[in-house]
């Protein structure tokens, strides 16, 4: 919840004090998640108030009228490219030299909300959520619904059919 003493706050000479700059007081926030990226910028995911980003004395915002695919942001995710993932209640998007790709049930994600993702070597990106688990590689996009995957098979044999399947992680 936002409000006096809550919010973004920063440590001061051994005090909470709001984190305050020209474009943001950041006691008017509600914050769900903090990412600090390979050149030291900080993202912010709120609820319902999408993004912001700080580097040094710079802020950017961004929400879903500039094409995020939610305005509540669950986590951060940067892959060895620098990458930056996103994961929203709406879908997930990717920063890539601060342009926004967006992956969402409009894009063919099988899941609204995705709540974790994962990048392993070969480049495949991992992305849980509540509905299903999907594979971004090379262009395209695998899925396994939820509770239909393995419908009837113990759990070992289910998961050797998913490693066959979607290769191991």
């Amino acid at each position: 919840m936002a409000g006096r003493g809550l919010g973004l706050l920063q440590i001061v000479q051994g005090s909470r004090k709001p984190f305050v700059i020209p474009e943001l007081d950041g006691s008017s926030l509600q914050v769900y998640g903090l990412f600090l990226d390979h050149e030291n910028a900080l993202w912010i995911g709120t609820q319902s108030q999408g993004i912001y980003s700080v580097s040094g004395r710079k802020m950017d915002h961004f929400h879903s009228s500039d094409g995020l695919s939610g305005d509540t942001v669950n986590r951060f995710y940067e892959d060895r490219e620098g990458n930056l993932w996103v994961a929203t209640t709406k879908g997930i998007d990717c920063f890539r030299d601060v342009r926004v790709a967006t992956f969402s049930p409009r894009e063919g994600l099988a899941t609204t909300e995705v709540d974790s993702v994962l990048a392993t070597q070969d480049g495949t990106i991992w992305i849980g959520g509540a509905e299903a688990l999907v594979a971004l590689h090379q262009g395209s996009v695998s899925s396994v619904q939820a509770g239909k995957a393995c419908q009837g098979i113990k759990s070992r044999r289910c998961s050797k059919t998913m490693r066959a399947d979607y290769g191991s992680a």
